[in-house]
């Protein structure tokens, strides 16, 4: 799991996720296969390690499960750097930690996912 995560964290450093441009978001390239291929290799892994729980003897079946629990594996290199932004600016005592303002916590999550929904749409969904 690590080591299939870490490939896709790579990957998405190397397209500059989540700062990728509009341009680079939509541009085709080997960075862009890569991405998909450490997809599929992390949802593969994920997938064959539910089947082997459902199979497994029940004490390690409730180890194997508790893992799989989490989400999809694929997903967290994408929410990695979002959320350490996110927490930068709405956890602690930043100006941007208002709870008189919660419509700025509402406007930054809704600029993220405007700016990021081409990519997620065009490289990662197909």
């Amino acid at each position: 799991r690590r080591a299939a995560c870490a490939r896709l964290s790579d990957t998405l450093g190397r397209i500059e996720w989540p700062a990728a441009s509009q341009l680079t978001m939509s541009a085709q390239g080997p960075a862009h296969a890569e991405l998909r291929q450490a997809m599929c290799e992390a949802l593969l892994l994920q997938y064959v390690s539910e089947a082997a729980a459902a199979r497994a003897p029940e004490a390690e079946s409730q180890t194997l499960n508790s893992e799989s629990k989490a989400g999809l594996w694929a997903l967290e290199p994408f929410l990695e750097p979002v959320l350490k932004r996110f927490r930068f600016h709405f956890e602690g005592r930043r100006e941007t930690n208002r709870r008189d303002k919660p419509e700025w916590m509402f406007s930054h999550v809704c600029n993220l996912l405007r700016m990021h929904a081409p990519m997620l749409v065009a490289q990662v969904q197909p």
